[in-house]
């Protein structure tokens, strides 16, 4: 009698574990497909690059336009520390923004063409380029020496305008096979 009941106890421990088995499997599936609907394709994330790309092109300009009225004598060293915390902080935004949104929409894994992870991992590396460039521009041993601030920042400007070269051959070939893709439709019809 007693291996009778020991027999009933471990069917009915193997029936609960069951239940919380297939409980665990259906929670993790729903889990796993709610995720993967949030996820979005490397095309789509490639074309929400370009306002990261604009901003970065804007904060560029002034900061061109005030490491030039520096190292001509225009303005001084505190205008100058003044106007570089000003982008400073906005690049901050830029990035944390940056930083929210890959978060938020993770990409689909295998949506990439090689032209838009190309692009996308251009667009990221000449934002925290530009990011470091700025930083660069901070620091006080640099930007005390007009000469050595020059060769820093025309040594960035090299390195982030090879990252945005990437980027617009990136963006013209998918814009090209867009085109090319729309017209055979057209002759298709």
């Amino acid at each position: 009698m007693e291996i009778l009941k020991n027999d009933k106890g471990f069917a009915g421990k193997n029936l609960i574990y069951s239940i919380i088995l297939v409980m665990t499997v259906i929670v993790l599936f729903i889990g796993c497909f709610s995720l993967n609907s949030k996820k979005i394709t490397g095309a789509e994330w490639f074309d929400m690059q370009h306002d990261y790309i604009e901003a970065m092109g804007t904060l560029t300009a002034s900061l061109d336009n005030v490491v030039s009225l520096y190292i001509n004598g225009n303005i001084g060293m505190d205008d100058y520390y003044n106007h570089l915390l000003v982008i400073n902080e906005e690049m901050m935004i830029v990035i944390a923004d940056y930083k929210q949104l890959t978060e938020k929409y993770p990409v689909k894994v295998g949506t990439h063409t090689y032209d838009s992870k190309a692009g996308c991992e251009a667009a990221e590396q000449s934002l925290y380029e530009t990011f470091s460039l700025i930083q660069a521009c901070m620091k006080n041993n640099i930007y005390s020496d007009r000469d050595r601030l020059s060769y820093t920042y025309m040594a960035y400007a090299i390195s982030i305008n090879d990252f945005l070269s990437t980027y617009m051959d990136s963006y013209s070939a998918i814009n090209y096979s867009c085109e090319n893709t729309k017209e055979m439709e057209e002759k298709n019809e």
